[in-house]
């Protein structure tokens, strides 16, 4: 509920100033983010850091819309960011499958303002990077099933990418775990010509399965 009124908060808001954000994009973000957070409100086990977090993201993103221009995105210039943000995200799926931690963390930034939100807590950068290089060392492979991809504009140096996934995961133990459903939003700006992810969050459910053998 507290989303909502958010959004009829940013509506005046960013009329009065002449920022208003896309009213479809945001409604979807809201529920989007509702079923996100339900999910872990109810799975986490620190439900007020879920809140938390949770809440921080949504102001990011506000701070982000009210910061942004109405100018509209043409068409062809949907088409042409969206297959420059696509070769970025396949080269980071790619490096998933190959194990590669450099191609998967080469688009994030480097920056004190880079968050990262999974499962209840809120990373920097360097705490990402430390906490998944490890899982990488355990890995034989994994395999990315990409369910559906979409890209909301809000204008043409800021993307909302967010796509629905599988991912198997395949040890170096003998073990496999299946990530599904799987949830990841992505927010690209585009700095010195370069697409960057500035802001990101993931949530998923994981499962144990019967051990895959590498597809190499």
């Amino acid at each position: 509920m507290i989303l909502f009124y958010l959004y009829y908060f940013i509506h005046v808001k960013c009329n009065n100033i002449k920022y208003m954000i896309n009213h479809s994009f945001f409604l979807t973000l809201i529920l989007s983010y509702n079923c996100y957070a339900s999910y872990n409100l109810f799975n986490s086990p620190n439900p007020n850091k879920m809140k938390t977090t949770l809440l921080f993201l949504v102001l990011i993103l506000i701070n982000i819309s009210c910061g942004t221009s109405n100018n509209p995105v043409s068409d062809a210039d949907k088409n042409k960011i969206e297959s420059e943000i696509k070769e970025v995200v396949n080269k980071m799926y790619k490096g998933n499958e190959d194990v590669n931690i450099d191609m998967v963390i080469e688009p994030f930034l480097d920056s004190p303002d880079f968050v990262f939100l999974i499962h209840g807590y809120a990373l920097s950068y360097k705490q990402l990077v430390d906490g998944i290089r490890p899982i990488y060392n355990t890995l034989i492979n994994q395999k990315v099933t990409i369910v559906d991809e979409k890209y909301a504009f809000l204008d043409e140096s800021i993307v909302l990418y967010t796509t629905n996934c599988k991912l198997l995961e395949n040890f170096k133990d003998g073990h496999s775990s299946l990530n599904d459903p799987t949830a990841m939003l992505y927010v690209f700006k585009k700095i010195e010509g370069n697409w960057k992810i500035i802001y990101g969050a993931e949530s998923f459910v994981k499962q144990d399965v019967i051990n895959s053998k590498s597809s190499k």
